[in-house]
């Protein structure tokens, strides 16, 4: 569930999974201007794929239709957009685990990465653990590899 929700953030370059935002301070750049519409679009495109409740999926597809439709989206401001969304998504879904903010910090740092790092399928980072614990206040299982069922440990190599 994590890894969908980050990739959902990682898709709109600008938001990452969690419900709150942070705010910029004299270290972290300023915020950017961000294109809603497409923001919007890689969202439903990524719910439509990963949503853990497949039910649900129209639904949260539907109020973000109804929200481009009206123009919801055309703002510039990034955390504003993020606000947006998580409403409107949280209006249907009823998921406390399902939203994005903005961070200009992680932003420049999603930014700067090469084409397909943080891939889905990656093992999480030693970033990606301390970010989980300090979203989840401290409490962050030890990552630990499992295997799937019916593989042996050669097919590890």
């Amino acid at each position: 569930m994590l890894r969908s929700i980050v990739l959902l953030g990682l898709a709109s370059s600008a938001a990452i999974a969690a419900p709150a935002r942070a705010q910029p301070t004299a270290d972290t750049p300023a915020a950017a201007s961000i294109n809603g519409r497409a923001v919007v679009a890689d969202v439903r495109r990524i719910l439509a794929a990963n949503y853990v409740l497949p039910d649900m999926r129209p639904k949260l597809d539907a109020v973000l239709a109804k929200g481009l439709a009206s123009g919801r989206y055309d703002v510039s401001d990034p955390a504003e957009l993020a606000t947006r969304i998580n409403t409107d998504l949280a209006s249907v879904a009823h998921d406390k685990h399902l939203g994005m903010h903005y961070d200009p910090r992680e932003q420049a740092g999603l930014a700067a990465r090469p084409a397909g790092a943080g891939a889905d399928d990656a093992p999480p980072s030693a970033d990606d653990i301390r970010e989980a614990a300090r979203f989840n206040h401290g409490s962050y299982p030890e990552y630990t590899p499992c295997r799937p069922l019916g593989l042996n440990s050669a097919s590890f190599t």
